[in-house]
């Protein structure tokens, strides 16, 4: 083997081990010089290794932006903290809904609203409060049917 044929082997190896070092978190960086990160785009240097900003993740190449509520979804790290991965998509945890910047607990009967979504089930958002359907009432747990409702019901 020559020595040219040699060199093309290693360069060409060289080249092959790049990828495996891919992932932004195994890059070596330091505060003085972060270039290494940089380049992946939305990294920074923290004790001497890359790391993606917080809303960002390592995709196993470079650092993507974190996805909203609903997106489509195979981990729990692609979805903005603090949404779990449910069922292929970005979900915040039950009895929660999404504010547009976190997830919040959803609201009781007559707690003020502005979207259904703030509710617990069954209740809806009506007048800027957590209710009942109309014709229903709070047992506490449920939104049942009036007894009023009930018994004209029965009647006709």
């Amino acid at each position: 083997m020559s020595l040219t044929s040699c060199l093309h082997m290693i360069l060409l190896l060289c080249t092959l081990c790049i990828p495996c070092e891919a992932a932004v978190g195994y890059i070596a960086c330091t505060i003085i010089n972060d270039s290494n990160c940089t380049k992946y785009g939305n990294a920074i240097c923290d004790t001497n290794k890359c790391r993606c900003v917080n809303s960002y993740y390592d995709d196993g190449s470079t650092c993507q932006k974190k996805k909203k509520v609903n997106a489509a979804c195979t981990a729990n790290i692609v979805c903005i903290f603090p949404m779990t991965c449910s069922s292929g998509s970005c979900q915040c945890s039950k009895n929660q809904y999404w504010t547009e910047f976190n997830c919040a607990e959803q609201k009781n009967v007559n707690a003020a609203c502005t979207a259904d979504r703030e509710c617990i089930s069954p209740l809806t958002c009506s007048s800027g409060r957590c209710q009942c359907s109309s014709n229903q009432f709070w047992t506490g747990s449920n939104c049942i049917a009036s007894k009023l409702t009930f018994y004209s019901s029965v009647i006709l």
